[in-house]
């Protein structure tokens, strides 16, 4: 959220993005260039993070890592980077759909973590089998379940199906900034039940 609240959000607060939308590239390839800077900078968050873990470890508790093999950290990486693919997506839509950068991440925040997290939360105090009834949160279950070398296949198109998504709901936002002024109302009409209808069937 932090990385990407301002790809867009800058560019939309200081106009730029009006000189921006005059170059002859899609807007589509636009919010490509930007997702894939912002996730590029996410995984190696998350590369450091982990190189930095196992090195501490291997100096500090060195047993530690004993029966631990280099598959299952990747394996590890493989399902946070699936998130990841994510969790770009929304903070570059958000930013995307917002003026204000800390509108943007708090809007990230709110998709990506504190709506599952709470939604599963009032699973967990509704039911009363809870955790019984219905396992683990997902998001940290898809974590285990890939380092632990199930990948299942409904799992990751699901990503990356949201990852598409989020990324269409950008681009049609970007795409929207062109459609300014009292003649382009019916375009803008089209764009919003454009966006309504993927979120609905997504």
């Amino acid at each position: 959220a932090l990385v990407g609240m301002d790809v867009w959000s800058a560019e939309r607060q200081s106009g730029r993005i009006d000189a921006l939308l005059t170059v002859a590239v899609r807007e589509g390839d636009f919010v490509l260039g930007k997702f894939l800077g912002v996730l590029a900078v996410t995984l190696s968050v998350v590369l450091l993070s982990l190189l930095l873990s196992l090195g501490t470890l291997r100096i500090l508790a060195p047993t530690a890592l004993a029966g631990a093999d280099a598959a299952s950290f990747a394996l590890a990486f493989l399902a946070l980077a699936l998130q990841g693919l994510l969790w770009s997506a929304v903070a570059v839509m958000a930013s995307a759909c917002f003026r204000q950068a800390a509108t943007a991440a708090a809007a990230a925040v709110l998709l990506t973590a504190a709506l599952p997290r709470g939604l599963w939360a009032g699973l967990m105090a509704w039911s009363d089998a809870g955790r019984t009834a219905f396992g683990e949160m997902p998001l940290d279950a898809h974590v285990v379940d890939i380092a632990s070398g199930v990948l299942p296949i409904g799992t990751a198109g699901a990503y990356l199906v949201l990852t598409g998504l989020a990324l269409y709901v950008a681009t049609v936002s970007v795409s929207a900034c062109r459609l300014v002024g009292r003649g382009a109302a019916g375009w803008r009409a089209l764009t919003g039940a454009a966006v309504t209808l993927a979120a609905v069937v997504g």
